[in-house]
């Protein structure tokens, strides 16, 4: 009986690759043994947190980076409208500049950038255990493009301005 019990034991070792299974092993080293493993498991999920929480905050980077190239536009749109020399179509222009900020506000609606918002990741247990922040809103009327139009040189001219504030409230 002895010999099965140690042929027993010695299989349990092997194939649970731990030299400490059940309290009569070694009860001290038992506890020990568990709370490394539950340590181990909760570094585990922290970092699948922390690889989750990146993936969100590269989606909205990317989001940003968009509304920034999308600003540039408007930003070219509006010189050229607000040249008394022009020659062109206002209202070309302006169309163009009406579906630049309707492709402004679906970027920033996909990405979740609409309004301002705290993020927090968990990591660890122990310490503040959390990593976080805030993102604030991009959407038109946060960046004070909403209502804009190049329609004419005069309203050209003041939009000149709001579109140099919007790029520098993105770049914030």
């Amino acid at each position: 009986i002895s010999t099965n019990l140690q042929l027993q034991k010695t299989i349990t070792r092997l194939s649970s690759r731990f030299r400490i299974n059940q309290s009569g092993d070694d009860a001290a080293g038992l506890a020990v043994a568990n709370s490394y493993r539950s340590t181990q498991a909760i570094l585990n999920q922290g970092i699948r947190n922390a690889n989750d929480g990146l993936s969100t905050l590269q989606i909205k980077d990317s989001a940003l980076n968009n509304v920034g190239n999308l600003l540039d536009r408007l930003a070219s749109l509006s010189p050229q409208s607000a040249s008394a020399g022009f020659t062109g179509s206002r209202t070309v222009l302006n169309n163009e500049f009406q579906d630049v900020l309707t492709e402004i506000t679906r970027e920033v609606t996909s990405a979740g950038l609409n309004a301002a918002q705290g993020f927090s990741v968990f990591i660890e247990a122990g310490g503040s255990g959390a990593v976080g922040g805030s993102i604030g809103a991009a959407d038109t009327t946060t960046l004070g493009v909403s209502a804009l139009s190049v329609a004419t040189d005069t309203g050209a001219q003041a939009i000149v301005t709001a579109i140099t504030a919007a790029v520098a409230e993105l770049g914030q």
